[in-house]
């Protein structure tokens, strides 16, 4: 096993972790120019040599740079190569404050219900679910049947720990809508996965015993997802990064604006999301039952196909008065407090004069 196998097996348990930190150490040896095998034989500088590779990220996206640096120093670390303090200042000064470069788009329920509306069945299920759910695509895609209590109200998912990113297991609901979507997909789901396997001649990552519901690739959910783009004019691309604006990735962020919209507590959202501090014992854990009654309160806000208003204008409106009132209570606050220090002064003088 060569050194880059190595380290891949001993810290990724994901097969999509695996194939990122794969492509990021690939990327830097390339820029060394040297076989992975003997790159600790030469006697090598590397506090220079990833400082170079720094200096070749520097028409990646902000995340991506993070992500390869991260990468290749986490590489040094499980051989036992240190960098030096200077590098490492240096390293933290460079990579302090980047954020991702995208400036993203959420859509609307009704911006939504156009995109989605020019989808077929898995295409549907695979929106509803997201936009309803707030997981995450790599959870979705491992979603099995016996992950999903149909027959509950509100429909209920277990999120299984191996599929999470923090590696803890959560429960989160998805609409009644979604779930309707994703009974017509089961009904098509066996003859796609058998056409895809006869479609590559059997060479392929799937396989006929794959029991996920939505039986296809991340790179292939992102393709389904941007053909809806293209199909509905919803396809604009931001001018420094070439991506999408409304990629796969903001129906997370339509889950989150949604639930914030109908009132309910940012702590609930974020836990049925699987956000890493609010499965921590440092916040409240609530109850299925307390979860499933707010996920109630919120799950109407979610509808794309179901008649019902979009208010998204609205609450954003209501959002900018409460701050405007809030600015005017504050200077009225400040005005009556000089007025108070007007009349002592004027007191005080006339105190003098007697």
């Amino acid at each position: 096993m060569n050194k880059v196998e190595e380290f891949l097996t001993n810290n990724c348990d994901k097969k999509s972790t695996m194939k990122s930190y794969r492509s990021h150490l690939t990327n830097f040896f390339k820029v060394m120019d040297v076989d992975p095998d003997k790159y600790f034989d030469n006697g090598r500088d590397y506090d220079a040599d990833i400082m170079t590779f720094w200096r070749s990220l520097g028409n990646y996206t902000p995340c991506t740079q993070v992500a390869r640096m991260s990468c290749v120093k986490l590489f040094f670390e499980e051989y036992d190569i240190i960098l030096s303090n200077k590098t490492r200042k240096k390293l933290r000064r460079k990579l302090k404050g980047k954020k991702p470069a995208t400036i993203d788009v959420i859509p609307t329920n009704n911006q939504l219900k156009k995109i989605l509306s020019h989808g077929e069945a898995k295409a549907k299920a695979l929106g509803l679910v997201a936009s309803s759910s707030g997981m995450r695509s790599d959870e979705i895609l491992q979603l099995t049947e016996e992950d999903i209590d149909f027959d509950s109200d509100p429909v209920k998912i277990y999120v299984r720990a191996e599929t999470t990113k923090t590696r803890t297991a959560r429960i989160t609901f998805m609409s009644n809508e979604a779930k309707e979507s994703v009974l017509e997909w089961l009904k098509e789901r066996d003859q796609y996965l058998q056409s895809a396997i006869a479609k590559v001649g059997g060479i392929t990552a799937k396989s006929p015993d794959d029991d996920t519901i939505f039986c296809f690739t991340t790179t292939t959910a992102n393709k389904i997802w941007n053909r809806l783009l293209d199909k509905s004019g919803f396809n604009e691309r931001d001018k420094t990064t070439g991506y999408h604006r409304m990629h796969f990735h903001v129906l997370r962020k339509f889950f989150e604006t949604r639930m914030s919209y109908a009132q309910v507590p940012e702590p609930v959202y974020q836990q049925l999301e699987g956000h890493e501090g609010y499965l921590s014992n440092s916040y409240k854990r609530y109850t299925e039952k307390e979860l499933a009654d707010a996920y109630q309160k919120g799950v109407k806000s979610l509808l794309v196909f179901e008649t019902q208003p979009d208010l998204t204008d609205i609450n954003e409106q209501l959002q900018k008065k409460d701050l405007e009132l809030k600015k005017q209570s504050e200077d009225m606050h400040d005005l009556k407090m000089q007025l108070l220090e007007l009349r002592l002064t004027v007191q005080e003088l006339k105190n003098g004069k007697n």
